[in-house]
């Protein structure tokens, strides 16, 4: 049975940056999309599509109902949702309550990333592969696990990992029991984390420390069909050779080369269908995007975490290798039409994405300052993404920690850093800086 899609729809994409820019410029593509409604967006996505494409600043991804109000209003046909922080809210289940088809799963599906101890105990339920943890409920129980851990079992690192949403800062490697009381204080008692997220440091997961090779592994799926996107790997650390603080992603390349088709099959079988099936089996179908962040350890697969949107850097590089239409994609998952979606993926390319970020991220960055060369940038072969940007008059100032996103497609990973950094040296503020280290392997 073919897939039907009408001749017009007009999409709805929530969130406002780098990953939102990339799905808005991969709908773009396709003349059956009439207009986007962007919630909140930014007024970089629409340089050249004015006449397509809509922001509502006063609507910020948070604001889950009234986003959905709004999708009913204008009409939507189809809406796709970006950051976690709108799924955990209960944004879908708005949607569906109102009939307007959604990528994105239920709040109680959504706990997947929205608690990372949801997500463990799935995991040890359903036998999927994940490094060895505990759970700590208060301050004074996560200091007697990190203590047995370093003076019994004598290791050498650990994880500590925020149970709730910190926007990709709630993880810290701890390499000491000196260091992990520090982390212990950051996210539980008085440290930046816990001022900037409280309710994410309620209970703690201290997790072994497994080292080998990252990497981000994407499917869609109606809650029984499955498609998987190419393989990427997202450089969290601040630095250049995985050093200093994590962020959100300072950018990714892909498809990772050290990524098998065995190893796919071994991930799609002991990982992904495990947590798809045991969801439908709790009574929660998952119906969206479902990241798991892998790391691979003399060629076995474990889950370090799950997410339930699209990873942000990943998405943008991913989407530029999609030959198919991402409109069908995305109307597949949220029709329940996957059994019939083949997506198409250019074998011969490869992609870079490069943030450019403010001095302090991912410390809040300082906000108002010029950027210079983005008309510059935009002309060479390359996507100028604007993450963290506002406009100004007819220029735009930094407005965030992650401002811009430069992704580059080549034939291979030296052409494409060419592209990227030759871009990327166009775009100047301030303070703007970025790893040199990006695609290099």
């Amino acid at each position: 049975m073919a897939l039907v899609i009408p001749n017009e729809v007009k999409v709805g994409v929530v969130g406002g940056g780098g990953r939102e820019a990339a799905m808005v410029e991969a709908l773009l593509g396709d003349k059956r999309v009439k207009r986007i409604d962007c919630f909140p967006g930014r007024e970089g996505y629409r340089i050249g599509h004015e006449d397509r494409v809509q922001c509502h600043p006063d609507i910020p991804a948070s604001y889950a109902s009234k986003i959905a109000f709004r999708s009913r209003d204008l009409e939507l046909g189809l809406v796709i949702a970006g950051p976690e922080i709108f799924l955990a809210n209960g944004g879908a289940d708005k949607l569906r309550e109102f009939r307007i088809p959604v990528v994105g799963p239920s709040k109680v599906a959504a706990q997947l990333e929205t608690s990372k101890v949801y997500a463990k105990r799935l995991f040890l339920s359903q036998g999927v592969p994940t490094p060895a943890f505990e759970i700590a409920n208060n301050p004074e129980s996560a200091i007697q696990i990190v203590n047995r851990w370093f003076e019994g079992k004598k290791v050498d690192a650990l994880v500590l990992k925020a149970d709730g949403l910190a926007d990709g800062k709630g993880v810290i490697i701890a390499h000491s029991l000196d260091q992990a009381m520090a982390g212990i204080n950051n996210i539980m008692v008085d440290g930046l984390i816990h001022k900037t997220y409280p309710d994410a440091g309620s209970f703690l997961v201290v997790e072994e420390f497994l080292e080998g090779h990252e990497a981000s592994f994407t499917v869609w799926t109606d809650g029984t069909n499955i498609c998987d996107a190419p393989v990427f790997v997202d450089h969290k650390a601040a630095f250049n050779g995985n050093q200093g603080p994590n962020t959100g992603g300072m950018g990714s390349y892909g498809p990772d080369p050290q990524f098998t088709p065995e190893l796919r099959d071994k991930v799609m079988a002991r990982i992904v269908r495990p947590i798809i099936e045991g969801m439908r089996a709790e009574g929660h179908p998952f119906q969206g995007v479902l990241y798991v962040g892998l790391m691979i350890v003399k060629g076995e697969p474990y889950a370090l975490e799950v997410n339930v949107r699209l990873g942000d850097p990943e998405a943008q590089g991913i989407l530029p290798l999609l030959k198919s239409s991402f409109l069908e994609l995305m109307w597949a998952c949220a029709t329940g039409g996957m059994d019939v979606m083949r997506p198409e993926w250019y074998s011969d390319k490869v992609a870079i994405c490069l943030v450019l970020a403010s001095k302090e991220y991912p410390d809040p960055g300082q906000k108002g300052l010029w950027i210079q060369g983005l008309g510059k940038a935009s002309q060479l072969p390359v996507q100028i993404l604007h993450a963290g940007t506002k406009k100004d008059g007819n220029g735009f100032v930094t407005d965030g920690g992650r401002v811009v996103n430069v992704v580059a497609v080549g034939r291979d990973f030296g052409e494409a850093r060419g592209r990227v950094y030759g871009a990327a040296k166009e775009i100047r503020w301030p303070g703007v800086r970025c790893r040199t280290d990006i695609g290099k392997g």
